[in-house]
């Protein structure tokens, strides 16, 4: 199931794209599933691992920065506003892989990655819902639209 969702994720905006189907509605459920998916692995997956404070310490704040993000999105446009960066996106990639990095690497190691990965996004998130004037959800980055 686990890779059946992330293989889903992976070829729904690329056929959109391909077939010239992207829409709004399309951009607001992939972030809704990508946060789905999140939460999932949350509940079903990370009970099984033994995941150190400081990770989880690094996972809140992340959380409340991209929260952060999406609240003064919605402050300002008054609807969802997550992005479909390349930066969420390689975030979204690595969190997928997440599994076979803590195999080989370790949880340390492998938490490290992610975490600055998804710092990294979360604060781009954050710097573009604050410095746009309006809501783009398929920019690219904070420097390129």
């Amino acid at each position: 199931m686990y890779l059946y969702c992330g293989m889903s994720d992976i070829l729904d905006g690329l056929l959109a794209r391909i077939l010239k189907q992207e829409s709004d509605l399309g951009a607001k459920l992939d972030s809704i599933a990508d946060m789905a998916f999140v939460f999932s692995v949350l509940i079903a997956i990370v009970p099984a691992v033994a995941i150190p404070m400081w990770l989880w310490i690094c996972v809140v704040i992340i959380a409340s920065i991209r929260m952060a993000a999406y609240l003064i999105g919605y402050k300002k446009y008054h609807v969802f506003s997550a992005c479909h960066t390349y930066a969420n996106k390689a975030t979204g990639g690595l969190l997928f892989c997440a599994p076979v990095f803590v195999y080989w690497l370790g949880i340390t190691p492998a938490g490290i990655i992610l975490c600055l990965f998804a710092a990294l996004s979360s604060c781009e998130e954050l710097l573009i819902a604050v410095l746009s004037k309006e809501l783009n959800r398929n920019r690219k980055s904070l420097f390129k639209q």
